[in-house]
């Protein structure tokens, strides 16, 4: 799930061409807002690494009422400087989570995807993902195992 919500978010990263145009292809024709997409993923990973079953409930309940606010405001901005394209794209592709009918355009993910639109601080990002996942599996170990030695 980790990978999965990182590689997606790299991806993304690399087809978002914020405030210029109106991004419908690739992750885009999949889901409205792949980005939160790959964060929930990614949250939910972390959730299930921490082993609290209250965490990984509560958590969808906590992403929608902290992503929520910020993503009703982006269709807002985005219905209000593209009206006519954002209409047609707003009722044929779903928000956050893919569809039957959306998924079929996974395909087309890495479609428009370019490599020098992901910055540093997304490689940076990645990498602390990969730290922390590390982390805390080697915790988990000891606490499992103990020090052998």
């Amino acid at each position: 799930m980790l990978s999965a919500g990182s590689f997606l978010h790299f991806i993304v990263k690399g087809q978002l061409i914020r405030n210029v145009v109106l991004c419908t292809e690739g992750a885009y024709a999949i889901v409205r807002h792949p980005y939160y997409l790959a964060n929930f993923l990614i949250d939910c990973a972390f959730c299930l690494l921490s082993l609290n079953l209250y965490l990984v409930f509560a958590y969808p309940f906590l992403f929608f009422w902290a992503y929520g606010p910020h993503i009703r405001q982006e269709e807002q901005r985005l219905a209000y400087s593209h009206p006519e394209q954002f209409h047609t794209y707003f009722t044929s592709v779903p928000q956050i989570f893919p569809d039957s009918n959306s998924i079929r355009n996974l395909k087309q993910l890495l479609k428009n995807t370019s490599f020098s639109r992901i910055t540093s601080n997304e490689i940076k990002r990645l990498s602390r993902f990969i730290a922390v996942v590390c982390f805390i599996t080697l915790c988990q170990e000891i606490k499992t195992d103990g020090w052998e030695g």
